[in-house]
């Protein structure tokens, strides 16, 4: 039996990550792509978790652009975030 060493970043890490390349704006359906490359199991109802978690924390801001997708903004004046993380955005 092979023995494997979990090494998998946080889920909400790399959620915060993936906004952050993305100059602080991208789509649920895009970052629920790119997160299913490393996180296979990944669905909308646990993205949306997620999402979730983030809005109260203050770290994202979730807007309605049609009936089926929302656009993801990183909240940039909010000390939730490092400031390491914020400055990778200008």
């Amino acid at each position: 039996m092979k023995s494997e060493i979990w090494s998998a970043k946080p889920v909400i890490n790399e959620i915060i990550d993936i906004i952050v390349s993305q100059k602080g704006e991208i789509l649920d359906q895009r970052l629920l792509e790119l997160l299913k490359k490393s996180y296979s199991y990944l669905n909308m109802v646990i993205l949306n978790e997620y999402l979730l978690k983030l809005e109260t924390m203050g770290a994202i801001y979730l807007q309605k652009i049609t009936k089926t997708k929302r656009m993801i903004t990183l909240q940039k004046n909010k000390k939730v975030l490092n400031k390491e993380v914020l400055e990778n955005l200008s």
